[in-house]
Formats: C-alpha cells, sequence, structure tokens
C-alpha cells in the first residue's frame, strides 16, 4: 500500500508537474498523483496561491532566429531569400549578456536607477549587488551594436553617475529568466506567432478560447502554432516563477576558472551528482550560464539562511578544484524576476546527461 502523503508533500509535487506543464489540469494533475479530482482541483488553486506562482512561456533565445528566417522567406524565391537574409543578418535572432556595472563615486537611487533602465527592451532582470558590483543585469539584445546602444542611453540617463560597463554573452546552461512583456514587439517574427506568445507571458494558463475567437478554426489553428513552437525548440514549455517563494535569500555565484583541462568534466560530474542525488537541491539554483570573461559561469541562488549558503559553498568548492569562488548577495531586484521554481529534472539537459 503506497505511503500517505501530506498535503506539502503534495504541493511540491503539483509544483514539478506544472514546472514542465504550466498549462495541466487539474484533471491531469489528480491522474499523475493518483488522488481524486476534487482534491486536485483544491491543490491546484491552493499551489498557485500559497506560491504566488506566475506562468510564463520559457523560451529559448538561441532559437528566436529561426522564424524570422522564415518570414524573411514568406512568398519569395531563392534567390530574393538569400539577398534578404545578407542584408538582415545582423538583426536576425537575439543574443543573451550578463552585465556588471559599477558606480565609481556616488550610487543614485534605485528608483531613479529604475526608470533609467526600463525605458529599453533590452534588460529583462536588474538587482542590486552587495559586492565588488552595484548591478548585474540579465539582457537580450539583437547584438553587439544594440547592447552599445544601450549602454551609451544609460550613461545619458544616468547624467552625472559615471559607471563601468562590462558585458558577457552567456550560454544558458540551466533555468530561465521570466521575459518582460517588451520583448516580444521586438520580435520579427509573423503576427499570429508573435501575439501568442505575448498572450502566453501575460498569462499562460489562459484557454486558447479567451485568446482567439471563438471559431472553431481559429482555435484549432493557435493549437497548431503553440504545437509547432514547441517542437521547433523555440518555445521550451508554459512553466512559472514564484512571487512569493518560501526561500528569500538571493545571490549570485561567480566562478573564475584556474585551470581550465579538467574543468568542464568536474562541472558536469558536479550537475550530475546534483540530478541523481534523489535530493531537491536544484531548487536553489535559478539561472547557470556560462563565460568567457573571466572564464568561468555565474549561477544564480535562492536560499532560506546563510547556513544552507555555506553549504553550498563548500559543497562547490569539494566539486570544483582550481576554481576561484565567489558569492555576493543580491540586495534588491529593481527590474524583472528571477525563474524560482521547483523544477522537474527529468526535463533538464543534465539529467539527460545521465542517459
Amino acid at each position: 500500500m503506497p505511503r500517505k502523503r501530506d498535503k506539502k508533500e503534495l504541493m511540491l509535487e503539483v509544483l514539478k508537474i506544472l514546472s514542465v506543464d504550466g498549462r495541466a489540469s487539474s484533471n491531469e494533475i489528480a491522474r499523475k498523483l493518483s488522488i481524486p479530482k476534487t482534491t486536485a482541483y483544491n491543490l491546484l488553486n491552493e499551489t498557485i496561491e500559497k506560491y504566488g506562482l506566475k506562468f510564463v512561456p520559457e523560451i529559448n533565445i538561441e532559437e528566436l532566429w529561426k522564424y524570422e528566417f522564415m518570414k524573411l522567406g514568406r512568398r519569395a524565391s531563392k534567390s530574393s531569400v538569400m539577398e534578404k537574409t545578407l542584408e538582415s543578418m545582423p538583426s536576425i535572432g537575439f543574443e543573451e549578456y550578463m552585465i556588471f556595472i559599477k558606480f565609481l563615486n556616488k550610487v543614485p537611487g534605485e528608483e531613479f536607477i529604475k526608470n533609467a533602465i526600463e525605458s529599453s527592451y533590452i534588460p529583462q532582470f536588474v538587482a542590486r549587488l552587495h559586492g565588488e558590483y552595484d548591478l548585474v543585469i540579465y539582457a537580450v539584445t539583437r547584438n553587439y551594436s544594440e547592447l552599445d546602444k544601450f549602454a551609451i542611453m544609460l550613461s545619458e540617463k544616468l547624467g552625472k553617475y559615471n559607471f563601468t560597463f562590462t558585458a558577457n554573452k552567456i550560454i544558458r546552461t540551466f533555468g530561465f529568466f521570466p521575459l518582460r512583456q517588451e520583448i516580444f514587439e521586438q520580435l520579427n517574427i509573423f503576427d499570429n506567432y508573435k501575439k501568442l506568445l505575448s498572450d502566453l507571458n501575460k498569462n499562460g494558463r489562459r484557454p486558447f478560447s479567451e485568446i482567439v475567437a471563438k471559431k472553431d478554426k481559429e482555435q484549432s489553428q493557435i493549437t497548431y502554432i503553440f504545437d509547432r513552437l514547441h517542437k521547433s525548440g523555440i518555445l521550451e514549455r508554459i512553466s512559472y516563477y514564484e512571487t512569493k517563494p518560501a526561500n528569500v535569500v538571493s545571490g549570485l555565484v561567480q566562478m573564475k576558472i584556474t585551470n581550465s583541462s579538467s574543468f568542464v568534466n568536474k562541472k558536469n560530474n558536479w550537475l550530475k551528482n546534483m540530478v541523481s542525488s534523489g535530493k531537491d537541491n536544484h531548487i536553489y539554483y535559478t539561472f547557470m550560464c556560462d563565460i568567457l570573461n573571466p572564464h568561468g559561469g555565474l549561477i544564480f541562488v535562492n536560499f532560506n539562511n546563510s547556513e544552507q549558503i555555506d553549504k553550498f559553498l563548500e559543497n562547490l568548492s569539494k566539486h570544483l578544484p582550481n576554481v576561484d569562488i565567489n558569492y555576493t548577495p543580491l540586495t534588491n531586484i529593481l527590474l524583472g524576476h528571477l525563474g524560482i521554481r521547483n523544477f522537474d529534472m527529468v526535463h533538464s539537459q543534465q539529467y539527460k546527461m545521465l542517459k
């Protein structure tokens, strides 16, 4: 006879289900958890309320160029597609960057910083740091030139506040940042694809029947678009982030490699150990990425107390020798949100590495 699970355990299971399928119905949850439908319905609503879940599309930024390329080539000859592509190549697709800002003298007020930054579509997440740098920004931009314009615009808006601007192109390895609504206006894809992604970013659980007029043909079309975006790898899933997380201490871990020869294997072994251990330690990591300058990686973390942070850093140092590890607290989030969630690691790239 299976062990009876309490409500807390069931809620954690609901969180895992929603992390990979944010549109899962209460009936699906009832089937997966083997509980009555009425119980699942109440449990779903209680979980959403307790953790303040916001449902959004998790988008693979690196894949967006595919549909921008397709739009360029629609109803065009092969030669004209080639010409259009060559002309538009610098503006097809997007890149992800991590920006660090250090103010040289006085640091401006947080509201002043927010007002200067939020007018651009580029910053998706901005937080104050207590350490070597004053700000960290997760940015999505067309190219280096657009990022340079953002840096100049920021200097103009911040006026007398001088600062250094350090940007690194990143490669995401785990987790996500929820995207701001402004980024969807920049997508040069088919209008109905853009509208669907934009509407889902406002509410990822919104029924398709509310997104389009209530006609069978239009609803079947939007289901087709959703499936196509998913199969192409652009829309990885509808997931969520917590606005009322249980853990309240957020920070940034920077790893600087001092010996690159064995780092990749040891990092992969650490990640595989994290997945295979059977413990839910991954819930503390909201976003991981690789960077080149300095060569290493970044991990955004979310813990409950300083003791958990110390244990994490000790474990990381044990598994990753020849790496300089620094932890910096996030003192306040000025724009955007951390992608805090209880992700089902069976669907992660790290789990696939175990096979």
